[in-house]
């Protein structure tokens, strides 16, 4: 099983953190604080899957994206399943137009005639 092997070097930095009481009184005194850092990403691991969206996206998005992606996924059977199912009557067609000849009824009467005419 491969797991995450983590970094053994601490990107802490000691003492550098604010209580949330510290954070608010310096809010409501209008004092900026650098408490946004840029994150750190481990760039050998895989992306996710799922694209980046901005803006406004929520799940109804999602549940959007999922519908339509059904639908194309029924489309594309729908359009396999016609291809196949044309596929198998131009078969069928071409088979029993082969083995369907044009014959003349025999008749018994041909028989004797034909006895006749060679004597």
């Amino acid at each position: 099983m491969d797991s995450e092997k983590l970094d053994p070097v601490s990107r802490t930095i000691q003492d550098d953190s604010y209580t949330i009481k510290e954070i608010l009184e310096k809010f409501t005194q209008g004092v900026h604080i650098n408490i946004e850092r840029e994150p750190y990403y481990n760039d050998d691991q895989e992306s996710m899957e799922a694209p980046i969206i901005g803006g406004d996206f929520d799940l109804s998005d999602i549940t959007e994206i999922e519908i339509q992606e059904i639908k194309e996924t029924e489309e594309n059977f729908k359009n396999l399943s016609n291809q196949e199912s044309k596929k198998k009557e131009a078969e069928l067609k071409s088979d029993s137009e082969e083995k369907t000849e044009v014959k003349k009824p025999r008749r018994e009467n041909d028989d004797d005639e034909k006895k006749k005419s060679d004597k």
